[in-house]
């Protein structure tokens, strides 16, 4: 499985294209001292659905400063039906600055005749006043 191209929408959105899938991932401004959140979501393409079977799975590393509610999000913390998966990352960093997030996203597409299990690995950046 290769990975697809990426391209910034504007700048807190992220957009990884396949011609299974797409992967957006939302960034908020966050303030320092204050919990946030990244949404993180998977929307199969026409004819591929998600598959409800699969162990979908989010984990996230965080830089130092900021800590994360849940670095090990699984199937039961996600938003998940045929026609997407969501995971909401809270997170609540201690000082301002750019911080970068780095993680991998397990899921699977599948189509009537075949099934396709993905491992992405993601990054994102979120700016903290």
């Amino acid at each position: 499985i290769r990975r697809p191209p990426r391209s910034t929408l504007f700048p807190y959105t992220t957009l990884f294209r396949s011609d299974r899938y797409e992967l957006k991932i939302e960034t908020p401004e966050a303030q320092s001292g204050q919990e946030s959140k990244v949404t993180v979501r998977v929307v199969p393409k026409k004819p591929w659905h998600m598959n409800l079977d699969f162990p979908t799975s989010l984990k996230v590393d965080g830089p130092d400063g900021v800590a994360l509610a849940n670095a090990d999000l699984k199937k039961g913390d996600a938003q998940l039906d045929e026609n997407a998966c969501q995971f909401d990352v809270a997170f609540t960093p201690s000082a301002a600055g750019e911080q970068t997030f780095t993680g991998k996203f397990k899921f699977a597409v599948c189509q009537d005749e075949a099934c396709s299990p993905v491992t992405e690995d993601i990054e994102f950046k979120v700016a903290v006043k």
